[in-house]
């Protein structure tokens, strides 16, 4: 499979879910977290490979997040000068689990296996992490498909760099995969 282009197709993602379920075998966990969005569709494929539980938790920069990205401003500058200060506020902001497991004892006690697309600044797996730790978990090995910035963090990623999957709003495969999603969300 050639990876050359940044954007990967729902075959290709479904593929290093795959690869990436297979080296994570030897971490003998009891559960998969995963980070909604983007982190579904791996933690989804990575359960079911695994034959293991599946349970997304939501974790944003800024609670709004979803709804400031869907503002509409009239003006390609006035669209960059909003981007630009999404970005600096979510760059400053602690990340904070907003929607998280409705059973906590489902992870206590629990070696958990937590699941995101990408790895940037490590912020986001960081709240997730000790979010599961205070729920309980006693161990928390995280993958993901990629580390985007080359965090230095111990976690098993099979890309280096950026990607645009499926999930991303730019793919051609955006809508196959919001099918696929609400299907795994009824």
């Amino acid at each position: 499979m050639s990876l050359k282009s940044r954007f990967i197709t729902l075959e290709e993602a479904a593929t290093l879910c795959a690869q990436l379920a297979e080296r994570a075998k030897e971490l003998r966990v009891d559960c998969v977290v995963s980070i909604e969005s983007g982190g579904w569709f791996v933690g989804d494929q990575i359960a079911q490979r695994l034959e293991l539980p599946h349970f997304p938790i939501t974790v944003r920069r800024f609670p709004d997040e979803q709804t400031c990205n869907k503002r509409k401003v009239p003006s390609l500058f006035s669209r960059f000068c909003t981007a630009l200060h999404h970005d600096l506020l979510r760059a400053a902001r602690v990340p904070q689990v907003l929607h998280s497991i409705s059973k906590p004892e489902l992870v206590q006690g629990k070696r958990v296996l937590l699941v995101d697309d990408a790895i940037h600044s490590g912020k986001t797996i960081t709240a997730a992490r000790n979010h599961l730790f205070q729920l309980g978990s006693v161990a928390v090995p995280v993958v993901a498909l990629a580390n985007v910035r080359g965090f230095r963090e111990p976690y098993l990623c099979m890309l280096e760099g950026h990607r645009c999957y499926p999930w991303s709003v730019i793919s051609p495969e955006y809508e196959q995969f919001q099918a696929i999603y609400q299907r795994g969300h009824e």
